[in-house]
């Protein structure tokens, strides 16, 4: 039985007094200041623009991630100049797409996908294997075990070079397809709920242990990859049931 304090209640009256959606009261800081930041934009040259992503690039990626975020402290790339980053990132390759460079015209679009997905799994393996050696170290001495937490904040973090090039590729990687299906977009419409509903932290007290998760715990085999899979599907589909039914609901009302 989840108990739920007065307190509690009050407080769900005011989302942006709690860090329960760290990504919904950042998204809606940055919708207050993106008119702001468009114009700023606006006034930039291509090569100033690519001076501005290095900078930022520089100061709230690579320094947090080589210094514990002792320079910069990122929050673990929550905070509200990380996502401005990512704001500046997707203008400046919506203004200027990737395949629009010389060496992305020349080639095929299979080859250009290859090299995307290529990218996104380099990105995404050297992170892991960073993990797992932050995760061994952490099992040693006071100065290895130190070492350890410090490779493992630096590559946990959302904030850290090479999930933001994987990202970049990814986003790059799905650019290249062309997809025209009506359900995109309807089913599109309801991931934010996705999102709200089953991250929020009364559903995920009982949603996981329901599920077979147990928080701390670490799992192994090739099991697990097949279950939190299942698991994910399983979570989709209920919770775009959810807000679908939420929509028509508040269709009726209004």
């Amino acid at each position: 039985m989840i108990q739920v304090e007065k307190k509690d209640i009050i407080r769900g009256f005011f989302p942006l007094d709690s860090c329960a959606y760290w990504f919904i009261q950042m998204y809606l800081f940055l919708y207050c200041f993106s008119p702001f930041i468009n114009q700023f934009i606006k006034c930039l040259t291509q090569k100033q623009f690519q001076m501005l992503l290095i900078l930022c690039f520089i100061i709230f990626s690579i320094l947090p991630s080589i210094s514990m975020q002792m320079i910069i402290n990122i929050d673990k790339g929550h905070s509200f100049m990380s996502v401005v980053f990512m704001y500046l990132l997707g203008a400046y390759f919506r203004y200027y797409p990737v395949q629009n460079l010389s060496f992305f015209k020349t080639n095929s679009k299979k080859k250009n996908q290859i090299l995307f997905l290529s990218g996104f799994i380099c990105c995404f393996l050297i992170n892991f294997l960073f993990c797992c050696f932050g995760k061994f170290l952490m099992n040693g001495g006071e100065i290895t075990k130190f070492l350890g937490e410090t490779i493992n904040l630096a590559f946990l973090s959302y904030g850290n070079p090479l999930v933001i090039l994987g990202s970049l590729m990814y986003f790059f990687w799905f650019g290249t397809f062309v997809f025209k299906n009506k359900w995109i977009n309807k089913v599109g419409k309801l991931t934010l709920g996705v999102y709200l509903i089953h991250d929020n932290p009364y559903t995920r007290v009982w949603l996981y242990p329901v599920l077979g998760f147990t928080e701390g715990k670490i799992y192994t085999g090739i099991i697990i990859i097949a279950k939190v899979f299942a698991c994910a599907f399983l979570i989709f589909i209920l919770c775009i049931i959810l807000e679908w039914l939420r929509q028509l609901l508040f269709q009726k009302i209004k």
